[in-house]
């Protein structure tokens, strides 16, 4: 499923003309994201808002381990069919 949204979330990006790079690996993600930002010598972090515990959580984190702009912006990305059905 999460690669599913991953997908969806690149063509959504893509038809705007953004570049991403997506990464999935295990592990602390806010050091993950802080690290991938600081060797491509990234301007800013740019995160899909989620109204969840999770999300606030690692935001409030990677704040806190880098020095990089964070920025949060709202995305509607459309529902996958798991979604639909709830």
């Amino acid at each position: 499923q999460a690669t599913h949204l991953l997908e969806e979330t690149k063509v959504f990006l893509h038809n705007r003309d953004k570049k991403i790079d997506d990464i999935i690996e295990w592990g602390d993600t806010a050091q993950k994201i802080g690290h991938m930002a600081e060797m491509k010598n990234c301007s800013k972090i740019v995160m899909a808002k989620q109204e969840n515990d999770y999300f606030q959580k690692l935001l409030k984190k990677l704040q806190e381990q880098t020095k990089t702009k964070i920025e949060v912006i709202p995305i509607a990305l459309p529902q996958t069919k798991t979604e639909q059905t709830k």
